[in-house]
Parts: C-alpha cells; sequence; structure tokens
C-alpha cells in the first residue's frame, strides 16, 4: 500500500500550496508598504501643514529680531539691576535665547520637508551675525 504524501500530485499540490502562500505574503507586504508611503505623501502636501510650517518660519524670524532688540533696549537702559539679575545677567540671558532660536530655525530649515514650505524671502539658514544686537 503507497502512502499518500508520495503520491506525485500531492507533492505539486503542496508545491503550488505554498506557492501561494508565498505570493500572498509578498503582495500584503507591497500593500502595506504602498499605504505607508501614500500616508507620508499625504503629510507632505497636506495644505494646512505648510501653512504652518511657513507661519513657524516667519515666527522664528521675528522672534530673533525681537530677542536682538530687547538686548539694543537692555544695553541702553540706566538701569543695573532688575529683577535682581544684572544688566550683563539680562543680556547674556537673551543672547542665550536668540542661539537658540537661530538654531531651530536652522535645524527645520534643513529638513527637506518643511524647507519645501518655507517663504523664499527668508535665508535658508541664520548666522549670529545676521543680527546686529549692538547699539549703533
Amino acid at each position: 500500500m503507497s502512502d499518500i504524501k508520495d503520491h506525485p500530485d500531492y507533492r505539486a499540490g503542496k508545491r503550488i500550496m505554498w506557492w501561494v502562500f508565498g505570493f500572498s505574503i509578498v503582495v500584503g507586504l507591497a500593500i502595506a508598504v504602498l499605504n505607508r508611503g501614500c500616508s507620508v505623501v499625504d503629510k507632505l502636501v497636506d495644505p494646512d501643514r505648510a501653512v504652518s510650517t511657513y507661519e513657524d518660519f516667519h515666527n522664528m524670524y521675528e522672534q530673533a529680531e525681537q530677542i536682538c532688540n530687547d538686548i539694543v533696549v537692555i544695553e541702553t537702559s540706566a538701569d543695573s539691576v532688575s529683577g535682581g539679575f544684572s544688566k550683563s545677567e539680562r543680556v547674556m540671558g537673551l543672547e542665550n535665547k536668540l542661539n537658540e532660536v537661530i538654531r531651530d530655525y536652522n535645524a527645520k530649515s534643513k529638513a527637506w520637508t518643511r524647507n519645501m514650505w518655507k517663504d523664499k524671502d527668508l535665508p535658508h539658514t541664520l548666522k549670529r551675525s545676521d543680527f546686529n544686537c549692538k547699539n549703533n
């Protein structure tokens, strides 16, 4: 008596079953990758995100200019101590904040997804020397 597993039709059927199973996995993975890619593209071209990013760059640039103006005002003020901090301590704190804003601007500007939505009138990157915070 012959075992059914030795029958050529059984082996062919098993081979076909494994091919169908493997093909299903490959197709499933391909669909998952394509769906994930489409969601990334949707996020890139989202108009709300574009407007928000555009406004973020303007806000960061204006914030840097305002901090620079604050430094000028403090340096020209007669008060040497305010709120328990000396004039030089307040200026140093504002200069640190200005450097932080510049770092954030540059980091966001270098991200290619955000760079697509940045206003062309704004510089690609900021440098500390772009802001003259000395009283002229």
